[in-house]
């Protein structure tokens, strides 16, 4: 897959997240897909709800490439760690709500609720370390999250999913994000929390 064919998938995504409301932030997130020499990644400050083409980044691998997004060394350890095709990121309201409970303090285990949650993610990882973005123990801790579950998400930063695509990573970004809605309505319903250890 070469950048063009990326653009176009990210493209029609872009219009799904605006449509969705899945994140009020042009900038709050990014993407990569894995290639066989390297990574396309998107460039730092980039929007995600209007991207263009020039702000595909190819990164080889053990390499840098200036202007890259601030997640790179994240999503370079995610690859290491995973055979996943393609890595997505959204800072999400119900995610970022859900994972600054006290619950979650230290990390935790999201049971979702919903049936397609419990069938297509299985649980969702919350992880919980000192330097949340870009650093090398984001990437170890992701990295070990997401050869387990196939989305995971930051304390207090938002989701991270893997997918053999784009559209597959955005997908299960997607439900994600739906079932940390449902939780945490059923939380203030009074319903008892899903987490465990």
């Amino acid at each position: 897959m070469g950048i063009d064919a990326v653009y176009r998938e990210l493209r029609r995504i872009a219009r799904l997240i605006a449509a969705s409301g899945l994140t009020r932030s042009p900038f709050g997130g990014n993407f990569s897909v894995r290639l066989r020499d390297g990574i396309l990644i998107k460039r730092s400050g980039a929007s995600l709800l209007d991207p263009r083409r020039e702000d595909i980044i190819f990164v080889p691998w053990g390499g840098t490439a200036e202007g890259a997004s601030v997640e790179l060394v994240t999503h370079l350890g995610i690859y290491e760690r995973t055979p996943a095709g393609a890595v997505f990121h959204l800072h999400t309201p119900a995610a970022v709500a859900i994972s600054l409970l006290p619950e979650c303090k230290g990390g935790c285990e999201l049971v979702p609720a919903d049936v397609e949650g419990r069938l297509f993610l299985g649980k969702i990882k919350v992880v919980d370390v000192r330097r949340p973005v870009g650093s090398p123990e984001l990437a170890e801790a992701l990295g070990e999250a997401l050869s387990e579950v196939p989305a995971a998400i930051v304390r207090g930063h938002g989701i991270f999913s893997v997918g053999g695509t784009l559209t597959e990573a955005f997908a299960r970004l997607a439900e994600a994000e739906f079932s940390c809605d449902v939780l945490l309505r059923l939380r203030l319903m009074g319903v008892g929390w899903p987490a465990g250890p």
